[in-house]
C-alpha cells in the first residue's frame, strides 16, 4: 500500500513538472511572438522617423545651404578683378625654362613663377621605377574598366582613356603618393598657394594612344564662375600632371599657354600660335616623373599622339585646392569653381596632401568611406573637401555631372525615383524641389504603412480585450522610446556649429555679406568709375584677407602693376637719397612715375562695390610716393 501511495505521489509530481514545463514553453513562445510583433511594428515606424528626420534636415539645413550656395544672382557684387580679354602679347613666355623650378630656387621665387605664368615644372617627383610600375597598373586597368568607370572626356575619347583612381587600388599607389607629398619644393609651393595641407579634389589617370587627336584648347574652370574675376567667391586650384614615361611632343605631351590664367575670353587662335609644349625642354622630352603644376585657369590641351612607334602616353593627375576653413569668423565662403575639375572617385573626397604620407594606413577602404562622407577622421588629420559638401556645391549651381538634365535622366530611367516625383519643376533648383517632394511622398507613404500595420495587428487580437490593452500600452512605450531618441538626435544636430552655419548660410553664403555691404556702402567713395585695361595700375581693396594665401597678391602680377613695381624699385633709392633736398626734386621723381608712363597708364582704385575709380593726378602722386616709401620700409608694407 505504501508502495502504491509513493508511486502516485511520484506520478503527480511528474504531472506537475510537465504542466510547468508546458507553461514555461507556452510563455516563452508567447514572449517570442510578442517580441517578433514588436519588431514588425518597430521597422515601419523607425522608417517613418528616419524619413521624417531626413525631411527635417533637408528643409532646415540642406535646402537653405543650397539656396545660399547659388552664386548666379550675386556675383555682380563680388567682382575682385575685371573681365580681362587677352591677346598674343599677354602670353608671358614661350621658353619652358621660365616654367621650371630651379635647383636653388626659394619657395617665394617658385610661387612668383607660377603666379606669373600659371604653371611650374618640378623635376623628379616620382622615381623612374615607381613611375613605370604605376604605368603598368594603369594600362592594365584601362583594359579592364567596368561600366561607369571611364571618365567622359567631352568627345575626345577616341584613343584616349581616363578613370578615377583609389589610393590603395594597387600597392604602388601609396608609394607614388608618398613620393609626391615628400617633395619639399612642391609641398612648400602648394602650401603657399593654397594654405597648409591643401585638399585633394582629383586623383585620376589619362592615357593617349597613337591616333589620339589634339584636344581643344580649354581651361579646366570656366570664367563664368572661377577666381579670375571672383577671387573671394571661388577656390583656386592646381592640377599636377606627371608623365609615367619619357614623353615627346609627337606622343601627345600637354600643350599650355602661359599667362592665360588672368584671361576670360576664348584663346584658341592665340594659343595655336603662341602655346608651348611641356616637352619643349633641352632634350625635347618631358621626362618621366617630372610634374607640371598647372593653375586650372590656364588654357591648355592634350597633344595629338602622332608617333606610330611611340608608346602610349600615360599621365598621373592630382588636383589640389584650399581646405575648408572651420572658423566661421574668417568668413571663407569660397566654393568649387565652375567647370570640369571634379574627376574624382566618390570615396577619395575628404582627404588632404598629408594623407599621402601614409596612404596605406590612412586611406584604407573603411577609413576613406567615413572620411569622404564627413563622418570621421583621425585626430591628427585635417578635413579635406568631403563628398557631401562638394556635391551640394555642384547641385546648387549645376556643376559638372550635376546639371538638371542629368537629374531628369536619372528620374526617367528609374521607375522608383519617378514615383517620388509628381512633376518635373520648370522653375527653381530642381535638386532642391525634387528632394523635398520625394521626402514628402515617402514620409506620407511610410505613415500610411504604419497605420495599416497597426490595424492588422489590432485586428488579429481584437477578441482578447485585456491582451489588446496590454499590447496598446507596449506599443505606446515602443513608439515613444523611438520618437524620443529621434527628437534627441535632431536636437543634438541643431546644436552642432555646422548645422547653424548651414541654416544661416555661413558655409556657402556671399563673399561680401549683405550687412557688410550695406554698412560699407555708407562710406563716401567719390570718383569717376571706368573699365580697367591691362596697362593700368590697379589698387585693389578686395584681396586683403588671410585665407587667400598667395592669391592675395593677385594684382601684383597684373601687367600694369608689374611695370609700376619695377619703376618703384628703380626710383626708390634715388628718392630716399633726395630726402635732404628741396621737395621739388622728390616731386620730379614722383611725376616721372605718374606722368611719364608709356601708353598713358591710369591709376585706378577699387571702390567698395568692386568698381574701378580713376584717381586724379594728385591722388596718383600720393599713392606713388607711398609705394616708394613702403618699398624701402618692410614694416610699412
Amino acid at each position: 500500500m505504501m508502495h502504491l501511495q509513493h508511486t502516485s505521489h511520484v506520478m503527480a509530481a511528474d504531472d506537475d513538472a510537465m504542466v510547468n514545463q508546458e507553461q514555461r514553453s507556452s510563455n516563452s513562445h508567447s514572449s517570442l511572438k510578442s517580441c517578433l510583433a514588436h519588431v514588425i511594428l518597430a521597422i515601419p515606424f523607425l522608417a517613418w522617423l528616419v524619413i521624417g528626420s531626413l525631411w527635417h534636415v533637408h528643409t532646415w539645413y540642406v535646402s537653405p545651404a543650397m539656396e545660399h550656395a547659388n552664386w548666379s544672382r550675386r556675383l555682380i557684387h563680388e567682382i575682385t578683378y575685371y573681365k580681362r580679354h587677352c591677346y598674343e602679347h599677354d602670353v608671358t613666355t614661350r621658353d619652358l625654362t621660365d616654367l621650371t623650378a630651379g635647383p636653388n630656387a626659394t619657395s617665394d621665387q617658385m610661387v612668383d613663377q607660377i603666379m606669373t605664368h600659371g604653371a611650374l615644372l618640378f623635376p623628379d617627383l616620382l622615381k623612374r621605377e615607381t613611375a613605370l610600375i604605376l604605368r603598368d597598373f594603369i594600362r592594365t586597368k584601362n583594359a579592364n574598366l567596368r561600366p561607369g568607370e571611364a571618365i567622359d572626356l567631352g568627345g575626345a575619347e577616341d584613343n584616349r582613356t581616363s578613370f578615377g583612381i583609389g589610393a590603395n587600388d594597387h600597392p604602388i599607389l601609396p608609394v607614388a603618393l608618398r613620393e609626391v607629398a615628400s617633395n619639399a619644393p612642391l609641398r612648400n609651393t602648394l602650401e603657399q598657394l593654397l594654405g597648409v595641407d591643401p585638399a585633394l579634389i582629383e586623383i585620376t589617370a589619362i592615357t593617349s594612344r597613337y591616333g589620339a587627336e589634339y584636344q581643344g584648347w580649354h581651361s579646366d574652370v570656366k570664367s563664368l564662375g572661377n577666381a579670375v574675376m571672383y577671387g573671394r567667391s571661388f577656390l583656386h586650384s592646381y592640377s599636377l600632371f606627371i608623365p609615367l614615361q619619357d614623353t615627346t611632343e609627337a606622343m601627345g605631351a600637354t600643350d599650355l599657354c602661359p599667362g592665360t590664367h588672368y584671361c576670360v575670353n576664348f584663346l584658341d587662335e592665340v594659343c595655336d600660335e603662341y602655346g608651348i609644349s611641356a616637352s619643349d625642354g633641352p632634350n625635347g622630352m618631358w621626362n618621366t616623373g617630372h610634374g607640371l603644376l598647372l593653375n586650372q585657369q590656364v588654357w591648355h590641351r592634350g597633344g595629338a599622339h602622332t608617333d606610330p612607334d611611340g608608346p602610349d602616353r600615360v599621365a598621373f593627375i592630382l588636383t589640389f585646392t584650399s581646405r575648408p576653413n572651420p572658423n566661421p569668423e574668417i568668413m571663407n565662403r569660397r566654393q568649387l569653381a565652375f567647370g570640369t575639375l571634379v574627376h574624382m572617385r566618390w570615396d577619395m573626397w575628404g582627404h588632404t596632401l598629408m594623407d599621402f604620407l601614409d596612404a596605406e594606413l590612412s586611406m584604407t577602404r573603411v577609413r576613406v568611406v567615413l572620411r569622404c562622407l564627413g563622418l570621421w577622421k583621425a585626430r591628427d588629420r585635417n578635413w579635406g573637401l568631403d563628398y557631401v559638401t562638394a556635391a551640394l556645391m555642384r547641385m546648387s549651381n549645376e556643376g559638372m555631372e550635376y546639371e538638371q538634365y542629368n537629374l531628369y535622366n536619372y528620374l526617367r530611367d528609374s521607375p522608383i525615383l519617378s514615383w517620388c516625383l509628381a512633376q518635373y519643376p520648370e522653375e527653381g533648383n530642381a535638386w532642391i524641389i525634387i528632394f523635398q517632394d520625394a521626402l514628402r511622398r515617402l514620409f506620407l507613404a511610410a505613415l500610411v504603412i504604419n497605420f495599416m500595420v497597426l490595424l492588422i495587428e489590432q485586428f488579429a487580437i481584437r477578441k482578447a480585450t485585456k491582451r489588446a490593452l496590454r499590447n496598446v500600452k507596449s506599443i505606446l512605450i515602443l513608439y515613444g522610446t523611438l520618437l524620443l531618441a529621434t527628437l534627441i538626435f535632431l536636437w543634438v544636430i541643431s546644436k552642432r556649429p555646422w548645422a547653424n552655419q548651414m541654416h544661416r548660410g555661413d558655409i556657402f553664403g556671399p563673399a561680401f555679406p549683405e550687412k557688410q555691404r550695406s554698412d560699407l556702402d555708407k562710406l563716401t567713395w567719390t570718383g569717376m568709375t571706368t573699365y580697367p585695361e591691362a596697362p593700368d595700375i590697379l589698387i585693389g581693396t578686395r584681396y586683403d584677407t588671410e585665407y587667400l594665401g598667395a592669391y592675395s597678391r593677385w594684382l601684383d602680377f597684373h601687367p600694369g602693376n608689374v611695370i609700376f613695381r619695377d619703376w618703384v624699385d628703380s626710383m626708390a633709392d634715388i628718392y630716399v637719397s633726395y630726402q635732404d633736398l628741396p621737395d621739388a626734386f622728390r616731386s620730379r621723381i614722383i611725376n616721372s612715375v605718374v606722368n611719364d608712363a608709356p601708353n598713358s597708364r591710369r591709376f585706378l582704385l577699387q571702390n567698395i562695390r568692386g568698381d574701378w575709380m580713376l584717381l586724379s593726378p594728385l591722388e596718383a602722386a600720393e599713392y606713388a610716393e607711398s609705394a616708394i616709401l613702403t618699398s624701402r620700409s618692410p614694416l610699412l608694407r
